[in-house]
């Protein structure tokens, strides 16, 4: 899947975390009918509409670390790796239940 090709990454740069926000769109995308386009700080308004806080928190991480300019460590980017994770896994049976064609197989 590409959630385990993320963790199985020998090296945590940018790109992987670039790769976890295209990751995160896309399954945003899918899951919830958002464009790939929106910002995080709308998809963090959308969310908290929806009372969904931990993906308000995943938003404000994913977010904080593309654009803080901090360092990006193998802890942090595990961490939002998991916390996607969560997500994904709480998520992704509904996706199923709801999609037949179940197009959102690529994780």
């Amino acid at each position: 899947s590409k959630i385990e090709s993320l963790k199985s990454k020998a090296d945590f740069t940018e790109n992987t975390l670039k790769e976890l926000d295209f990751i995160a769109r896309e399954f945003f995308k899918t899951a919830f009918n958002l464009s790939r386009n929106m910002d995080y700080s709308e998809m963090i308004m959308f969310f908290k509409e929806k009372n969904r806080g931990e993906i308000v928190a995943l938003c404000k991480d994913i977010s904080e670390a593309l654009y803080s300019g901090d360092k990006i460590d193998r802890k942090k980017i595990m961490g939002l790796i998991t916390e996607f994770e969560f997500i994904y896994s709480e998520e992704y049976p509904k996706i199923i239940l709801e999609n037949s064609e179940q197009r959102f197989l690529m994780f």
